[in-house]
């Protein structure tokens, strides 16, 4: 994670660092994986996010609430 804009992200306990390896239970292996699962979405649907903290060497799933992203 580098950006986080949707304020249930934050409310999930998500931090930049973290690594999300899992929507819905669909295993990431790049960013285009996140995005292109992301459009089969709408605002207002909620997915289950699996995310692991290197840090701490946490691992957690949190559930989000997707929403629009404006653009400049």
């Amino acid at each position: 994670v580098s950006e986080i804009t949707n304020p249930s992200v934050s409310a999930a306990g998500i931090q930049k660092g973290d690594v999300i390896t899992a929507i819905d239970d669909k295993k990431l292996t790049s960013s285009a994986v996140i995005s292109e699962y992301l459009l089969t979405k709408k605002p207002g649907d909620t997915v289950t996010v699996s995310v692991s903290r290197a840090l701490s060497n946490e691992t957690f799933t949190a559930t989000v609430t997707l929403i629009e992203l404006k653009t400049a």
